[in-house]
C-alpha cells in the first residue's frame, strides 16, 4: 500500500509515486489502493473503528527515539522499511533537546 502524502513543489502530485506502485504491484503481493482526502474528526474517529475491531492493521517497520532520528532516514534511505517508520517523541526527550 502507497502512502503518498503532501507533493508540495511538485507539479504532478503523487502522479510519479502513483505509477511507480502500479509498475511494481505486479511483482510484489501488495497491490495499490488510491484515495484522496482532507483528514477530519469523522474520518478519524471512522479510522480508530476499523482499528480497533481488528479490520485495518497498521504496519509499523521499526521505532526509533527522537535521538536516533539519523539512525531512522538512513533506514529509509536504504529501503530497507516493511512497513512505517515511527520516531516516538517523550517529555524527557524533548527537554533534553531544548
Amino acid at each position: 500500500m502507497l502512502s503518498s502524502g503532501e507533493s508540495d513543489g511538485r507539479w504532478i502530485g503523487p502522479v510519479g509515486r502513483i505509477v511507480t506502485t502500479l509498475v511494481l504491484s505486479e511483482f510484489v503481493s501488495q497491490k495499490m489502493a488510491s484515495f484522496t482526502l482532507k483528514p477530519n474528526k469523522e474520518d478519524l474517529l471512522f479510522l480508530k473503528r476499523l482499528i480497533e475491531a481488528g479490520i485495518l492493521t497498521l504496519v509499523i517497520d521499526r521505532t526509533y527515539s527522537l535521538g536516533k532520528v539519523p539512525e531512522a532516514i538512513r533506514h529509509l534511505e536504504e529501503r530497507h522499511p516493511r512497513g512505517k517508520v515511527v520516531i516516538t517523541v517523550r517529555a524527557s526527550e524533548d527537554s533534553a533537546v531544548g
